[in-house]
């Protein structure tokens, strides 16, 4: 483990030497715990110090600039998909040091376009079985989360989901609905401007933020939608909404679901048909 200690004795000096408010606390927390399992994932390599150094490079850039924080190493996901790549993906794929830049590039680039929407599908890395499916996933799922698909009349019965804000913001109340995009619900606290983004697709439901939304919305569906103590209905379509009793909000996606938010709950509703 020496030589381990070494490279990142190192780095630490490196990073003192580039960065005005160079942070060596977090290095101290990257390397007991990516960084380390890094190492213990190349093994003999004979690129072992090469690509470990590599990674030291990214991570010392990426503190630097406060990509890296003492929160996005302990929750990447919340930080997006470069934090997400560098805690969670890197350390236990030990890339080649090529294939790392081409990582950082995609991260980095994905944050500096857009950052909402770099937090919002970071989610989808941290689920990869393979670094090589990266761009690929990220394409098919951000071409998901824009799409409008003509919502079917064929069921007569919804699939329902009560999501629990407060266990991503403990304080958050919803308040007022609209659409960044068909699958993409952005629900607002009542208190103040704050929004979650709500990733809605057919087989899961995800949330990321607060976040700075584009005010831009898509057009809610003119779809009748009927609430009631308890129960929902979108055209012909009928589901339970266990413990929704006096709603404040509702409205429905041109994807054909339909979310509605309650005056006195800290939960989300949504139905799928």
């Amino acid at each position: 483990m020496s030589v381990f200690h070494d490279l990142v004795e190192e780095a630490d000096r490196v990073g003192r030497q580039r960065f005005s408010r160079w942070r060596p606390a977090l290095l101290k927390q990257l390397a007991e715990g990516p960084a380390l399992t890094l190492w213990a994932q190349l093994g003999r390599s004979e690129e072992r110090e090469v690509r470990f150094r590599a990674y030291l490079d990214l991570a010392l850039e990426a503190i630097g600039r406060g990509v890296l924080t003492s929160s996005r190493i302990v929750s990447p996901t919340a930080g997006g998909v470069l934090p997400t790549l560098l805690v969670r993906q890197i350390p236990r794929e030990a890339p080649s040091v090529r294939r790392m830049v081409e990582l950082w590039n995609v991260g980095d680039g994905l944050a500096a376009h857009s950052p909402w929407l770099d937090r919002l599908v970071a989610p989808a890395c941290d689920e990869l079985d393979t670094l090589a499916d990266l761009e690929a996933t990220l394409a098919a799922v951000l071409e998901r989360l824009y799409q409008a698909p003509t919502p079917s009349n064929a069921a007569d019965a919804l699939r329902t989901e009560v999501v629990h804000l407060r266990r991503h913001a403990e304080t958050f109340l919803p308040g007022r609905l609209r659409f960044v995009t068909p699958r993409i619900l952005a629900v607002r606290d009542r208190r103040n401007d704050d929004e979650l983004a709500i990733a809605v697709l057919p087989e899961r439901t995800w949330i990321a933020g607060p976040l700075e939304l584009p005010i831009e919305s898509s057009a809610p569906s003119e779809v009748p939608v009927a609430l009631g103590p308890g129960s929902v209905r979108i055209g012909e379509a009928r589901g339970r909404f266990e413990g929704l009793t006096t709603w404040q909000h509702v409205v429905v996606s041109p994807a054909g679901f339909v979310a509605a938010t309650c005056v006195d709950s800290q939960r989300l509703w949504i139905g799928r048909p």
